[in-house]
């Protein structure tokens, strides 16, 4: 291997859980691997470049490789006007609420705002009994719809249905579920926690960013959004400006390779 000349792929996140843990020898021996790379630093957006700074690891030959999705799936290519009775906000993820924090969101905006929309939740997870029994506890069943698993295809239709995305993360490196979204104009309200919140997220213009540890933020920042209803559909078209922009598979791959050119 002297003889290589070694790159290496991060999605480095010092906001997640694990990178957050103190850990000397994780630590040592993370700065250690990382300083013998001689390539390129194949990282996905904006947070790995501030993580490693913060890691005081230096970096070089920077080539940047998002995560991307099936635009077969996920593309609107046009504002989808939505028919709605209430604002439904559309949340797809593993339910650990140590990782995801919907609870924590749900309690942050408190059950007078939960009974103003309809949030609907796809996935399954270690935490779905105690979110059933939140639901349960509080007669939020009109308005917190727990959906399972669902195929790629039925998530997709999800987000053409829905008016909002949310991901209310303590801790997610990159998740493909915001491109997943921005690609279905749909505007966003996610953690600060989310890597790659850089990308898919312009403040105020497609959406929100906001500390899940902060509750008063949360709740601040969703009447903000929600007294904003009339510019959703600008947001969705700002969103899939973002998502042509920054996730296009053809273009990403394309400065991939001329990269190596």
């Amino acid at each position: 291997m002297a003889k290589n000349t070694l790159s290496v792929w991060s999605e480095a996140n010092y906001l997640t859980n694990e990178s957050q843990a103190k850990n000397k020898l994780r630590d040592f021996l993370k700065k250690w691997f990382f300083r013998q790379i001689d390539g390129k630093f194949i990282i996905p957006g904006e947070m790995s470049v501030k993580s490693f700074t913060k890691w005081n690891i230096p970096i070089h030959d920077i080539v940047y490789l998002p995560n991307v999705v099936s635009t077969n799936v996920f593309n609107t290519n046009k504002v989808v006007d939505k028919n709605n009775e209430m604002p439904v906000f559309f949340l797809v993820a593993r339910l650990e609420e140590n990782i995801k924090g919907i609870k924590n969101f749900m309690d942050a905006i408190g059950t007078d705002n939960l009974r103003k929309i309809i949030l609907k939740i796809a996935g399954t997870g270690s935490s779905y009994d105690d979110y059933l029994k939140y639901i349960r506890d509080n007669n939020l069943e009109n308005h917190v719809k727990l959906l399972g698993n669902l195929s790629q295809e039925q998530i997709g239709e999800e987000y053409k249905n829905a008016d909002v995305f949310l991901l209310p993360s303590f801790s997610d490196p990159s998740p493909l579920s915001i491109v997943e979204a921005i690609s279905s104009g749909l505007p966003v309200f996610v953690s600060d926690r989310c890597g790659n919140h850089f990308e898919t997220v312009s403040e105020g213009k497609n959406g929100y960013v906001f500390d899940p540890s902060n509750h008063t933020e949360i709740r601040n920042k969703f009447n903000l959004l929600m007294n904003r209803k009339e510019h959703w559909k600008e947001f969705s078209q700002i969103s899939l400006q973002l998502a042509e922009e920054n996730f296009n598979p053809n273009i990403v791959v394309r400065k991939f390779i001329s990269s190596y050119e």
